[in-house]
């Protein structure tokens, strides 16, 4: 076709048929791939970013994680400073001798029967056991004990058994008393001797917890009470009373035999004690 033969409105409508055409080929050809591909990218720089974001949540920045460590590294550090003056307070290992030998001085005011040891290792600390057996009297043996506890403050009295004073128990100085003490050993050499307090107190005590309050059997009619024998043995002791074998904890005319002696009875009513001694 002449494009020079055409009228001018032609030429108009041909041109603008020929942009569209070159548009629409530009558009399938070129942007439309292009804009696909923007899209793609977009998608994936947001995902990115949500994903950036989800790490920062998760994860602090590394400088605030550095912070965070040296703080606890400093914190660790105090704290084995902290541990290691402790362990130069503890009894050391070398040291139990020293330990014993200050036991048995405390027990200067009592009768001294043995004093053994035991020695464990335990949560990564050697640890020593020690059982002292004395006899004493009540009042002796808490003051003891205390004097005991004074020595270190790693000392820990894990077991204590004082019984009641009978038979031997008054020739051997006093009652059967059992003590067990623990402590944690250190490595380290002590930087002071293992010694009591010498000025600490010895505790209170009113009265013998183990001594006998019997009254005198001033009220009781001797014709109603007549004590006629005694067989004691350290298990089961009977007395005979007006004609009667009787036990601990039996019931006479009222009161209760509440001890059994190797000469005399201790009877109660529950408020006062009443002595009947046999006559020989």
């Amino acid at each position: 076709m002449d494009f020079s033969k055409l009228s001018a409105r032609q030429k108009a409508i041909a041109a603008a048929f020929l942009v569209t055409a070159v548009l629409v080929v530009y558009l399938k050809a070129v942007h439309e791939p292009f804009s696909k591909t923007v899209h793609g990218y977009s998608a994936k720089v947001k995902k990115y970013e949500s994903q950036l974001l989800d790490i920062r949540t998760k994860f602090p920045p590394v400088e605030e994680q550095r912070k965070k460590i040296s703080a606890l590294k400093n914190e660790c550090e105090k704290l084995l400073e902290q541990i290691t003056e402790v362990e130069k307070k503890l009894p050391p290992k070398k040291g139990t001798s020293q330990l014993i030998g200050e036991f048995t001085r405390l027990a200067k005011e009592a009768r001294l029967l043995s004093i053994r040891q035991k020695s464990m290792v335990k949560d990564g600390y050697n640890k020593i056991f020690i059982e002292i057996k004395l006899a004493a009297p009540y009042p002796t043996a808490i003051a003891y004990i205390s004097r005991l506890e004074s020595i270190s403050p790693f000392l820990r009295v894990e077991e204590v058994d004082i019984n009641e004073t009978k038979g031997k128990s008054f020739e051997e100085g006093g009652a059967p008393v059992r003590i067990v003490v623990s402590s944690i050993l250190g490595e380290a050499p002590l930087e002071q001797a293992l010694k009591a307090d010498e000025s600490l107190k010895t505790p209170e005590v009113k009265r013998d917890i183990l001594a006998s309050t019997a009254k005198p059997m001033a009220s009781l009619n001797e014709k109603d009470f007549r004590l006629e024998g005694i067989t004691f043995t350290e298990d089961t002791p009977t007395v005979i009373i007006n004609g009667e074998v009787f036990r601990v904890d039996s019931e006479v005319k009222g009161y209760r035999v509440k001890k059994i002696m190797p000469g005399s009875v201790i009877l109660t009513d529950g408020m006062e004690d009443q002595l009947l001694t046999l006559n020989r």
